[in-house]
């Protein structure tokens, strides 16, 4: 009998619908959709429509060597994180990244391509003089800095290809 009553007040639990909030009538009244209620369907165009060009549009394209002195220290597995940062006119190079990618190594040499889908903004411009670090991380943290950890730089203006980075340098914790 206990069961029983409990499979009714289970199901009687599962019946109720919540009701649905009022509509956001000021997110309305600027064009949008209440929260939590997608746009109106758009009526399907007659031919698909060509992808949207990416911001900056250009292309980094090129290879990741290891200097010889230091080919000992780089293991398959590694993590590798390769950053692209702007420069200014003055030649300054910007803290903030633009562009970013993660690989694991596997051997070298190793072919890159960074475009606007690696932006870390949204809408960045991918165009103009970039500093390119290309970096093996022991431990796979990118914010980390350890020793045994390698990187190599190189400026470069977008689009460009045939960029060759050597991973030369031990980082300094």
């Amino acid at each position: 009998m206990r069961i029983a009553f409990m499979f009714v007040l289970v199901l009687a639990a599962c019946d109720k619908s919540a009701s649905a909030p009022p509509p956001n009538t000021q997110q309305a009244t600027k064009g949008l959709p209440p929260i939590g209620q997608g746009p109106a369907p758009a009526a399907t165009p007659a031919t698909p429509a060509a992808p949207a060009p990416a911001a900056g549009g250009g292309t980094l394209e090129g290879t990741i060597v290891v200097a010889p002195a230091l080919a000992d220290q780089v293991k398959p597995g590694d993590t590798l994180f390769l950053v692209a940062r702007a420069v200014d006119a003055s030649g300054n190079v910007q803290r903030m990244p633009v562009a970013v990618d993660r690989a694991q190594v596997t051997s070298f040499p190793l072919a890159f391509r960074l475009s606007a889908g690696n932006v870390m903004v949204a809408g960045t411009p991918f165009a103009g003089p970039m500093q390119l670090t290309a970096r093996i991380d022991k431990d796979g943290e990118a914010m980390t800095r350890e020793p045994g950890d390698i990187e190599g730089t190189v400026k470069v203006t977008v689009p460009q290809n045939g960029i060759t980075i050597t991973l030369d340098t031990p980082v300094k914790p």
